[in-house]
C-alpha cells in the first residue's frame, strides 16, 4: 500500500454556527459508491467540516481505468443526514415539503478564486437547489427507504464532465476542494412577559442600537395566562451563540430602570405564527416569567 493523496474534500459551511462550520451532517456513500471505492483503492473519511476521499498512489491505474470508462462514468454519490433534528428549523432554505431534498453536483459548481469550488451558483444554498425525491437528479442516489425518511442533502461528484472534473487531460487526479455554504434562518423575535415582568411600563432595549422592538399588546396563552408581548421590527438571524444582548427595562418616576440585563435569545425550536405588515410570518417565541 502506497501513500494516500486527497482526491477531493467536501466541506459544509453554515452561518448559524459560531465556528462557521456545520458539524451536524452525517454523509453516507451509496452502495454503488462503496463498491467503486473498494475496487479503485479509495479511502473515505469524515472530517470536522464534512468528508474527504483519498486514493492510493500505488493503485492509481485502477482509479484511472474507472475514470476513463465512458459507458459507466465514475461518479461518487453521498447522502447527508442531519444529526440535529432542528437543522431544518435554522437553515435556509427550509421546506415543509417532505418530498424534496437539496441536490448538488460538480457540474453546477462555481470556482470562488481561492482554489475552492462552491457546489451551487448563488452565494448561499437556495431553493433552486431543492429537487423532488423522484427527480432525475436524486432517484439514483436515494433508496426506497430514503424516500420514506429522506436525507437533507444528496451530492454527486463525477470524475469527468464539462466543469470541475477530477482528472486533467493526462488522466492525472486533480485535488478538488468543494464546499456548500448555508445561511441561517432569520425570524421576527417575539417576547412574552409573564408574572412579575408583565408591567405596562416595560420595554425592550438593544444597547447596541441594532434592533428595535415594538409593543404588540397582550396575548392570552393556552393556560389562560395573559402576557405582555413585544416583537422585533426586523428579522434577526438565528445563531448557535447569539451575540445579541437585549435588555428588559421599565420607565419610572426616576427614569429608566433595568429589570433584566440580558434577555434569553431565540431558540430554533420555539417558533410560532404571527401577522407582520398584514402578512402571516414565522416568529421566534421567547417567554419571560420571573
Amino acid at each position: 500500500m502506497g501513500a494516500f493523496q486527497t482526491l477531493f474534500n467536501l466541506s459544509v459551511m453554515h452561518d448559524f454556527y459560531a465556528a462557521g462550520v456545520c458539524p451536524c451532517l452525517d454523509f453516507i456513500p451509496t452502495e454503488k459508491t462503496r463498491k467503486a471505492m473498494v475496487n479503485a483503492g479509495l479511502v473515505f473519511k469524515k472530517t470536522h467540516a464534512g468528508i474527504a476521499l483519498a486514493y492510493d498512489q500505488d493503485r492509481l491505474e485502477a482509479l484511472q481505468l474507472y475514470a476513463s470508462d465512458a459507458e459507466d462514468p465514475l461518479c461518487f454519490e453521498f447522502k447527508g443526514y442531519a444529526k440535529d433534528p432542528e437543522f431544518r428549523s435554522y437553515t435556509v432554505p427550509f421546506s415543509d415539503d417532505g418530498a424534496t431534498v437539496l441536490y448538488f453536483d460538480n457540474e453546477g459548481a462555481v470556482s470562488t478564486g481561492d482554489d475552492k469550488i462552491k457546489l451551487h451558483e448563488s452565494e448561499y444554498v437556495s431553493k433552486i437547489n431543492l429537487v423532488k425525491l423522484d427527480s432525475v437528479q436524486a432517484k439514483d442516489i436515494l433508496s426506497h427507504k430514503d424516500r420514506l425518511v429522506p436525507p437533507v442533502i444528496a451530492v454527486r461528484i463525477c470524475a469527468g464532465g464539462k466543469r470541475h472534473l477530477l482528472f486533467d487531460d493526462n488522466q492525472l487526479p486533480l485535488t478538488r476542494d468543494y464546499y456548500l455554504n448555508f445561511s441561517a434562518r432569520q425570524t421576527f423575535w417575539k417576547y412574552y412577559l409573564l408574572g412579575g415582568m408583565n408591567k405596562g411600563s416595560a420595554f425592550i432595549f438593544d444597547p447596541d442600537n441594532k434592533v428595535e422592538f415594538e409593543s404588540t399588546g397582550e396575548a392570552e396563552l393556552s393556560d389562560k395566562k395573559v402576557a405582555l408581548t413585544f416583537r422585533s421590527k426586523q428579522r434577526i438571524p438565528l445563531s448557535e451563540k447569539s451575540e445579541y444582548r437585549f435588555q428588559l427595562r421599565e420607565n419610572g418616576h426616576e427614569g429608566e430602570k433595568v429589570l433584566i440585563k440580558r434577555l434569553p435569545v431565540a431558540h430554533a425550536s420555539q417558533t410560532g405564527k404571527d401577522v407582520v405588515a398584514e402578512q402571516g410570518m414565522v416568529v421566534s417565541e421567547i417567554y419571560i416569567n420571573y
